[in-house]
């Protein structure tokens, strides 16, 4: 078990004077160990693997990332230590700001949290930790291929229509831009029709090279994006529609100029 001390700030009842009987309170410090749990190789194997695009400034491009099955459920490397320790990717050793995390927020427990109330909240909060191999792990969405658009269509914004990896559902989007990891052929093709539509030519070889997932074990794959049925934002929606009609990228922005202040 890997064991974390975290501060915390509570509210403390207390009695100014032996004669007094109204508690009075009083913001104090303490201290809770938190214990988070290891685990091993033969616990925690690899069940899925996707690519994605890694921004940094010494070595951007896309890294393969693995998500591990433990509990029923994915688990991810923290990317917080690479922006806390400054580490590279590959080099991740996230100890040093998790006491920061587990801290207790007053949302989390009460107006004004007691000290019991606290040490629970670490508690609970230090179960959505793993320690495997030095580095700490979350739990994750299942990575599904998503459609993204941007602009006003015909290449106005350059890759106008992507295909990406996603590893949670963005409401906004309708579900039907969503697929599997089985469904890369499927997601390709709906994104390409979409690009057409929209006059986004320059997104087509950026498509077809789109993100990719592997599954090492189909039983993690849980999710049918396609049968959701979740419209997403109407207004996205209209401007959508508006982009895809339009002929060119004036005529697309007059229209939503116009769809906006109606």
């Amino acid at each position: 078990m890997l064991k974390i001390t975290v501060p915390f700030t509570y509210t403390e009842g207390y009695l100014p004077t032996p004669r007094c009987r109204k508690l009075r309170y009083r913001e104090a410090q303490s201290e809770h160990e938190a214990v988070i749990r290891e685990v091993t190789k033969e616990d925690f194997p690899v069940a899925i693997r996707f690519q994605n695009y890694i921004m940094r400034l010494d070595k951007p491009g896309r890294k393969w990332i693995d998500l591990h099955w433990f509990e029923g459920r994915l688990w991810k490397l923290s990317r917080y230590s690479d922006i806390h320790a400054n580490r590279d990717w590959d080099e991740l050793t996230p100890v040093e700001a998790l006491s920061w995390y587990l801290r207790p927020h007053p949302f989390q427990v009460t107006a004004s949290p007691n000290k019991e109330k606290c040490i629970e909240c670490i508690d609970n909060m230090a179960k959505d930790w793993v320690c495997f191999n030095g580095n700490l792990y979350v739990p994750c969405g299942e990575p599904m291929y998503n459609i993204c658009t941007f602009g006003l269509g015909h290449n106005h914004a350059g890759i106008g229509t992507s295909l990406d990896v996603e590893c949670h559902y963005n409401p906004n989007l309708p579900s039907k831009w969503y697929f599997n990891a089985f469904e890369r052929e499927k997601a390709i093709a709906a994104a390409k029709e979409i690009a057409y539509r929209r006059g986004d030519t320059k997104s087509i070889p950026y498509i077809e090279d789109a993100e990719q997932i592997e599954v090492l074990m189909p039983e993690c794959i849980k999710e049918d994006p396609q049968s959701w049925d979740k419209p997403g934002d109407p207004w996205m929606n209209q401007m959508e529609a508006i982009t895809e009609c339009a002929g060119d990228p004036l005529a697309a922005g007059l229209a939503v100029m116009m769809a906006s202040i109606k």
